[in-house]
């Protein structure tokens, strides 16, 4: 059967003229089938990507709450340097200078373990290996990051 020859669509018409009775209701049924079969696939890809996004905003919280760890890790920082330059200034003991150094020092670990930290989550965020096709939508952790920083007032 040739389906690109005039006459083979001809004779399939006038089957279906001659018999619509029986043909309508199959017709039907296969489009219902069709029409249950693709919403069952797409439920399903659905599902998975509603998946995927809960676990994405889990992440970006947490590396907003992170973050937020980082940029007070980063204060504390500026307090100890800004006693440190105080102590400095005033000429304070040596045995205070020293303790004021080792408290800018511990104060610099703890933003550098938190940016660490803040890295860590924005690492497993990115979790594609190849760039996405076209017209996929893409998560940009970096501005989805600000954003969440500045509704928190941040």
């Amino acid at each position: 059967m040739d389906w690109l020859d005039p006459k083979t669509w001809t004779q399939q018409f006038e089957a279906f003229k001659s018999a619509p009775i029986i043909l309508l209701p199959t017709l039907g049924a296969i489009g219902i089938a069709v029409w249950w079969f693709r919403g069952t696939v797409c439920k399903t890809k659905i599902d998975a990507l509603e998946g995927r996004i809960t676990i994405f905003e889990d992440r970006l919280k947490l590396a907003a709450e992170r973050l937020e760890a980082s940029d007070k890790a980063k204060a504390d920082v500026d307090l100890e340097f800004r006693r440190y330059k105080e102590a400095v200034a005033a000429n304070a003991g040596r045995d205070a200078l020293i303790a004021s150094e080792a408290r800018v020092e511990t104060a610099i670990e703890h933003v550098s373990s938190a940016n660490n930290a803040v890295r860590a989550v924005l690492t497993a965020l990115d979790i594609q290996t190849k760039p996405p096709a076209l017209g996929t939508p893409t998560l940009n952790v970096v501005e989805s990051a600000k954003k969440t920083r500045s509704v928190n007032g941040d």
